[in-house]
């Protein structure tokens, strides 16, 4: 699929597999981040230097993933939730966000609600 997606276009896109970030964990819920924007894992992983280096550079961002067990895979789940180092700071705001989706998302309305509120 992403193969596909990305040979519709002649402008270079840049693709990252998470597996390859380097997630040490998911978000730990310590708020150590809310007094100054700096995770817990500072220095243990590479996640906040990616994220801050293509994804927050980006305009446009197209997140693709296989449905597996109701959500994508774990790595995914650890993603969405390291995000929040930010703490509440928009970093979204003005991108263009798109999904590439494998498996039965017409199904999955709770899944649904969640890809459309990580949009909103």
């Amino acid at each position: 699929m992403v193969s596909s997606f990305k040979n519709q276009f002649i402008q270079e896109i840049k693709v990252f597999n998470l597996n390859e970030v380097g997630l040490t964990g998911g978000c730990l819920g310590c708020l150590r981040c809310g007094y100054d924007n700096e995770c817990a894992y500072k220095g243990k992983d590479s996640f906040v230097k990616f994220y801050n280096k293509h994804i927050k550079s980006s305009d446009v961002i197209v997140y693709a993933g296989e449905i597996v067990d109701r959500y994508l895979s774990s790595d995914w789940k650890k993603y969405f939730d390291r995000r929040f180092f930010n703490t509440h700071a928009p970093t979204m705001t003005g991108k263009q966000i798109g999904y590439i989706i494998s498996g039965p998302l017409s199904q999955l309305p709770n899944f649904k609600q969640i890809l459309d509120a990580n949009t909103e």
